[in-house]
């Protein structure tokens, strides 16, 4: 309370009395959207850091310097790991599970001084080949510019978990350039309850957020689908089939990055796990170099019906063969959340759900490969792997909703809502079908960006 208060003296005058001047439904409303405006150009930061670094360190990685990729992913956990552990001192990663659990306690002190040092992690984490997301360090950044914001404007604690929802979710927004479905995140993810204006303002923060990186970002979604088709009713049975599998693979997918988890949690030393984490994960990464960073663009290469930046080589050559993509295809299936879990527990500061778009759009092209070759369908490619990206995204995160909206919204293709929505409904009751447990439920304790031993 006395910090609380000696930081509130320092606030000048004038901002403070015309906050509260403002009734108090109308000093929320001006909150939200200072939040959403914050929490749009904060992600905007992160992708042009991101961006930058990835672009020019794989510009220089050709087809005869793979090798580097033995190194470089290696080099992100450690310097990230230099960060948490003796710059900052304290857990810069897994923003969401952050989040959530402090929420739970009631805890709604999040300190705004983490926020370049986040940003400044997850840009070096996904910018040197962290298999994960941007999402977790910006829903924790959004989160924490409505802390700071509701600290400063002295609201009640009802009025500061109204607050630090809308933040989260405006941080999901933004980084996914997907207003509605940042809303839904903080509803279905972090569930908390609202009243009907808090809605509107949560929607509202979203969008603002949401647009705001839009328009940064240049006014284009971040996976471009092209040669989508209109629907085609015949292809229902094959949703059916799609969804069954993509729910399937997301219990492999969850169930991996858990085991993952725990394996690491046995390593008894912080920097041994981090080495280990980072020598694994740069193996697989110069094995497959589609795992590098988020995987957007190999995500929209399926989309539209390209493969090549799939089945680009690494320092193995499986071949380009029909059926030596397939394998390739699978064996990045097999190992995508292992990486995400290495990226994400072993020192790096990044996110889940990135990573479950792009586990969803290989799974989306294997099955539409197979039931093309072996049963002599004609299923459209680019479709299939925009369905499955949905389809893993709700099986693996437990988010349906969130996932229907945010594949529509990034993509632009609102026209197939209604077939996005079917295959990530039957993916996600497949889950269902057999566990009760949330993504989050017994997945991981973390401290300075390592795991302590103990029962998960």
């Amino acid at each position: 309370m006395a910090e609380n208060s000696s930081s509130n003296a320092h606030k000048p005058q004038s901002q403070e009395g015309f906050l509260r001047r403002l009734a108090p439904r109308s000093r929320l409303f001006v909150l939200v959207l200072l939040i959403g405006i914050g929490s749009g150009v904060c992600a905007f930061t992160l992708k042009w850091m991101v961006g930058t670094l990835s672009d020019n360190i794989l510009a220089r990685v050709s087809d005869h310097h793979t090798w580097l990729l033995l190194i470089i992913p290696f080099c992100a956990l450690v310097v990230t790991a230099l960060i948490c552990f003796y710059i900052f001192r304290a857990d810069l990663s897994n923003g969401v599970s952050q989040i959530k659990n402090m929420l739970h306690k009631k805890d709604y002190f999040l300190g705004a001084s983490r926020i370049p040092y986040t940003l400044a992690a997850s840009s070096i984490t996904l910018g040197l080949g962290g298999s994960a997301g941007g999402e977790g360090p910006m829903a924790y950044t959004g989160a924490a510019i409505a802390s700071t914001l509701g600290r400063a404007s002295r609201l009640s604690p009802q009025q500061m978990l109204l607050l630090l929802g809308c933040g989260a979710g405006a941080g999901i927004a933004a980084i996914f350039k997907s207003p509605l479905g940042g809303a839904l995140f903080t509803i279905e993810v972090l569930q908390i309850g609202f009243t009907a204006y808090g809605i509107i303002l949560l929607f509202v923060c979203s969008i603002t957020a949401g647009l705001t990186s839009y328009i940064l970002g240049g006014c284009h979604p971040d996976v471009i689908i092209t040669g989508l088709k209109q629907f085609d009713a015949h292809l229902l049975p094959a949703l059916l089939l799609l969804g069954l599998f993509c729910g399937i693979y997301s219990i492999y997918y969850s169930y991996l990055i858990k085991w993952t988890v725990r394996w690491l949690s046995r390593i008894p030393r912080r920097w041994m796990q981090v080495a280990i984490a980072g020598v694994i994960l740069s193996i697989l990464i110069a094995i497959f170099p589609a795992l590098y960073s988020e995987g957007y663009g190999v995500a929209a290469s399926l989309g539209s019906d390209n493969n090549s930046s799939l089945i680009r080589a690494g320092i193995i050559s499986i071949g380009n063969t029909p059926w030596a993509i397939a394998i390739i295809a699978l064996l990045i299936l097999l190992v995508k959340s292992m990486a995400t879990s290495l990226t994400n527990n072993g020192g790096g500061v990044s996110g889940d759900f990135a990573p479950t778009i792009f586990a969803g759009a290989v799974a989306g092209y294997l099955f539409a490969f197979v039931a093309n070759t072996l049963f002599g369908l004609h299923l459209p490619v680019n479709q299939i792997a925009l369905y499955g990206m949905a389809a893993v995204m709700a099986g693996a995160i437990r988010a349906p909703l969130m996932a229907i909206i945010i594949v529509v919204e990034m993509t632009g293709a609102i026209g197939h809502f209604l077939p996005v929505a079917i295959v990530a409904g039957i993916s996600y009751f497949t889950v269902r079908a057999f566990t009760l447990d949330s993504y989050y439920s017994h997945h991981q304790i973390r401290s300075n960006g390592y795991l302590f031993k103990g029962k998960l």
